[in-house]
């Protein structure tokens, strides 16, 4: 499976967690949009760049929100950080 690493935005470098797979989390972790948005959230308070844009872009296609509805989403999720 040719997937994605996670990076740090700051460095560009492989974080620790770099063993883990954008890919492998949503396809075992991410089944309905509050777990898509907990997750989101989380990437950005860890600043995993990858798994954020790959939450973002999936809000977008698969949850056919538009960037704005994505925006107000985050802002409203229970249990934010």
């Amino acid at each position: 499976m040719n997937a994605e690493l996670f990076t740090s935005r700051a460095t560009g470098e492989l974080l620790p967690q770099g063993v883990l797979r954008v890919q492998s989390i949503f396809a075992e972790r991410v089944h309905d949009l509050d777990t898509l948005g907990h997750l989101t959230r989380a990437a950005i308070a860890l600043d995993m760049e990858d798994l954020k844009d790959e939450c973002y872009k999936r809000m977008l296609q698969d949850h056919q929100m538009s960037p704005q509805e994505v925006k107000l989403f985050l802002q409203n999720v229970l249990g934010h950080l």
